[in-house]
């Protein structure tokens, strides 16, 4: 037990046996969800900028380090042990978030060629507050219409009394 303490001492930077890379991992394997996290702590920042590189939005990077979290530990059995740990979960983090930045490109695609299949809440047209031409048309007919019945009348009424006026004028000059 002295000679552990001699090391450390000696060397400030070792890792005890308990938190060695090697341990964790095996213990992970084993489905310890803790030393996972242990395991991966000290490699979150990175991930998180490596997954930013990638998606280009943070909370897209949040999204793709957390799915290759649950991805590497659901598949930590499946690390063979030929590169670091880092790099393994470095992949995974990269795939997981081009998997995330292919599927935005794809859903910011508007096709023009074929109707999207649920068109329910998609109106293609978006209507003009201004009157269409048949409505302006229709405007100006009905203001024709009225002023010929407001000021036709008047005209009439006019020249019957002008035809009255006369009329009676000329009986008058004849009587």
């Amino acid at each position: 037990m002295t000679t552990g303490a001699k090391s450390e001492k000696e060397n400030p930077n070792c890792v005890p046996e308990l938190l060695s890379e090697a341990y964790l991992l095996a213990v992970a394997k084993g489905g310890c969800l803790t030393s996972f996290d242990l395991l991966c702590a000290p490699h979150a920042t990175r991930l998180l900028k490596t997954a930013f590189k990638v998606t280009r939005t943070r909370e897209d990077a949040e999204d793709a380090v957390q799915n290759s979290m649950m991805r590497a530990f659901v598949s930590i059995n499946g690390f063979r042990g030929s590169s670091s740990f880092s790099t393994w979960l470095t992949r995974i983090v990269i795939n997981s978030a081009l998997m995330i930045r292919r599927k935005n490109v794809a859903a910011r695609r508007v096709y023009f060629d074929s109707e999207p299949e649920d068109t329910s809440h998609f109106n293609p047209e978006i209507e003009d507050p201004a009157p269409n031409p048949v409505q302006i048309l229709v405007a100006l007919e009905r203001r024709r219409v009225l002023r010929t019945a407001i000021f036709q009348p008047a005209a009439a009424c006019a020249r019957r009394l002008r035809s009255r006026s006369l009329t009676g004028e000329i009986r008058r000059v004849f009587s």
